[in-house]
């Protein structure tokens, strides 16, 4: 779950940690500057690792994880 407990719903997520098969596109997309909220990456990644879970397999195909 987020990392860091914010003090107002405006405050954003920095960090760009994780693995990248399970990272939302926000985390991907986001800069040093504009960061990203880090409840709807919770969910992201939850929807991943449930999609897992029922499925026994990725839901995306990537040839390596520098795709």
């Amino acid at each position: 779950m987020s990392k860091k407990i914010l003090s107002t719903k405006t405050q954003k997520l920095h960090d760009k940690c994780g693995t990248p098969m399970y990272m939302a596109p926000e985390i991907l997309l986001s800069s040093k500057t504009s960061g990203y909220e880090g409840f709807p990456v919770d969910i992201w990644s939850a929807g991943i690792a449930l999609y897992i879970m029922l499925s026994g397999t990725l839901p995306f195909s990537i040839k390596n994880e520098n795709e």
